[in-house]
């Protein structure tokens, strides 16, 4: 890669890295389609891009969480009784949701997405002067099966997109459990570093039977994206994190709301490009 493409690297890392501490998502949202355009414009294997450009979303995500995770443990916002539950559930979903990567009608997915990032968007703009507080843990472990249900959904979507998972999983916590918005957020990265790793396996497992590699790869990730948007990536998370501590729960809750708007509006754009 030339200086060009490295500092657009750096950048990515940057602002994916402290959105995805501040907001609790992996930060797959803003990796993949960037991913994807770069290895489309660079003229990697079509059929392998999809592959390509999830398993190297999920492996900076998996090193990038561990910092802003650490943080949201050491502020109080990682409720560990909630965890095994859903990284049960989760580490399901993701190895069966992986093995239909390949099947991805790209443009539904990007119309459905969008659909729901929007609502659930708009509910949380809606709902960012209810003072929504987390019960006590005695009753949110009451049921268990209600976490092991998010893990799921969370895994599930994880896996198969490249995002992390926490686009899904923190809305769930907040609705469904009624987590503070910081809990949520907290919760979800520290799922999400055991989520992602059990996809990325998947994925690797997937990429060995793969006759040729471009070069720069180990396995189905692309090494010189990786270990250029990580450093800042990995940095940028734990001031996103810190970020989302100082921050009240009511402005969190716009902040997150709005930010599901642009991305479901950057979904339907591509989507209605692609009918062209």
């Amino acid at each position: 890669m030339n200086v060009a493409e490295i500092g657009f690297f750096l950048l990515t890392g940057m602002f994916a890295g402290t959105m995805a501490g501040m907001m609790g998502i992996g930060g797959g949202i803003i990796y993949v389609p960037l991913l994807m355009w770069f290895m489309e414009t660079h003229q990697f294997p079509a059929e392998h891009i999809p592959l390509f450009a999830v398993s190297t979303s999920l492996s900076i995500i998996v090193t990038s969480i561990l910092s802003g995770a650490y943080k949201h443990w050491k502020n109080g916002n990682l409720s560990l009784p909630a965890l095994p539950y859903l990284v049960l559930g989760g580490s399901v979903a993701a190895v069966v949701s992986s093995l239909g990567l390949t099947r991805l009608d790209v443009g539904q997915f990007k119309l459905v997405m969008g659909i729901f990032f929007f609502l659930v968007g708009s509910k949380l703009i809606r709902g960012a002067g209810n003072q929504n507080v987390e019960g006590n843990t005695e009753v949110q472990m009451s049921s268990p099966s209600r976490f092991v249900v998010i893990g799921l959904a969370s895994g599930g979507i994880s896996s198969f997109f490249g995002v992390g998972g926490g686009v899904v999983t923190v809305p769930l916590l907040h609705f469904f459990t009624k987590f503070k918005m910081s809990k949520a957020i907290g919760t979800s990265s520290g799922f999400m570093i055991f989520v992602t790793t059990v996809s990325l396996c998947s994925y690797l497992y997937q990429s060995a039977s793969i006759a040729v590699l471009p070069p720069a790869f180990l396995g189905s990730i692309y090494l010189s994206a990786y270990l250029a948007i990580i450093p800042t990536a990995f940095i940028f998370n734990g001031v996103g994190a810190n970020l989302a501590n100082n921050v009240d729960g009511a402005k969190l809750k716009r902040l997150f709301g709005f930010f599901l708007i642009l991305v479901a509006f950057y979904h339907w754009i591509n989507f209605f490009l692609s009918l062209k």
